[in-house]
């Protein structure tokens, strides 16, 4: 006897891909598309993007959520209010320490090394989507951190 299985098609994500990218705007994906495929769509980094921070805080092999949104950092704004300054009060969670983290209030050694862990993040509320943080703790957090 032959067994048949019907797999339903994933579905497609929809991606918005935004900042130093060639053609920013919103498109559709494959379901289980990666990063690295969200930037080619949109044809690829622009001149101006800061590969240095690209290649430091973002993983380009990580799954993409449908609806996700996806910026890549121009050089330029590495000074600038855009994604802030690193001498600014904010502690970046996709560059800081395991000790800057600690300094943050609520946040111990494990939680500090579970955020490092995590890592990459697009988004802020991402912290309570991955089950970093409970919304509690997160709450503690507004405008103190930043990406």
């Amino acid at each position: 006897m032959k067994i048949t299985r019907n797999r339903a098609p994933a579905n497609p994500l929809i991606i918005d891909v935004e900042g130093a990218v060639e053609k920013p705007g919103v498109y559709e994906l494959k379901a289980n598309s990666r990063l690295l495929d969200a930037i080619k769509k949109a044809g690829g980094l622009s001149s101006s993007a800061d590969r240095y921070l690209i290649a430091k805080t973002y993983n380009l092999a990580k799954k993409l959520a449908d609806e996700e949104k996806v910026y890549m950092p121009f050089w330029e704004e590495r000074d600038s209010n855009v994604l802030g300054t690193f001498t600014s009060d904010l502690t970046y969670i996709n560059s800081a320490s395991l000790t800057q983290l600690e300094l943050l209030p609520g946040i111990g050694p494990v939680r500090a090394q579970k955020i490092i862990d995590s890592r990459p993040y697009s988004q802020l509320e991402e912290l309570i989507s991955k089950k970093v943080l409970g919304e509690a703790t997160f709450a503690k957090l507004s405008g103190l951190i930043g990406l």
